[in-house]
């Protein structure tokens, strides 16, 4: 009869990735390059396609790259492509706010859905009346929807805030109407009526 040896799967895992990661680091076992600008970052094709469906995509047919061996990345920032594939080989990520959406960008495109989950997350933690028109650029940009919702939830709640940044002026005057709806309970009819007059206003001058 046969007996587990109750073997820590998490311990394992973690072991095996330690030395991948320090095989990539010392170019071993890599066979595939992706450049951004100047920079080369080597790695092993096995393990971007199992991390990545951006790399199955691209290893599984007859493409230049999978040919030449060499990826090319355009328009991304390169400090993001180097988190991604550190998070690749480590399940470790770091992140600035004024880089988030650099990163996001990197990951969306490489499908690394769960670190995009996490920039998200991260994101919800940053919410003030200031950041709220950046973060909800974000969300409308790389269609987080779960994002969005909670960045319009603060806005209900927020009203008042963030009607007194720079940054008010800028929201469409359909998304205010509906900030100053009756479903908006958490202010005064007269409150919000002011809101939309001043958005209104602002709207105006800008025409001018």
């Amino acid at each position: 009869m046969e007996c587990d040896l109750g073997i820590d799967i998490n311990e394992h895992n973690a072991t095996m990735m330690e030395r991948l990661d320090l095989m990539r680091k010392e170019k071993q076992s890599c066979d595939f390059i992706i450049k951004v600008g100047e920079e080369e970052f080597h790695v092993d094709k096995k393990i971007m396609m199992a991390a990545s469906d951006y790399f199955v995509a691209m290893f599984s047919h007859d493409t230049l790259e999978s040919s030449n061996g060499v990826v090319e990345m355009k328009d991304v920032n390169v400090e993001s492509v180097k988190v991604c594939i550190d998070y690749i080989y480590t399940g470790k990520a770091s992140i600035a706010l004024e880089k988030s959406e650099q990163l996001l960008h990197v990951a969306t495109l490489m499908q690394l859905s769960v670190l995009c989950a996490k920039i998200a997350e991260f994101l919800e933690t940053k919410l003030d009346p200031k950041m709220f028109f950046r973060i909800r650029e974000i969300a409308l940009k790389f269609n987080i929807q779960s994002l969005e919702q909670i960045c319009d939830n603060f806005a209900f709640q927020s009203l008042g805030a963030i009607a007194n940044e720079e940054e008010f002026k800028s929201l469409d005057v359909k998304f205010v109407s509906l900030l100053v709806g009756t479903n908006n309970v958490e202010y005064s009819e007269d409150a919000k009526l002011a809101v939309l007059l001043q958005k209104l206003m602002l709207k105006i001058v800008a025409l001018c």
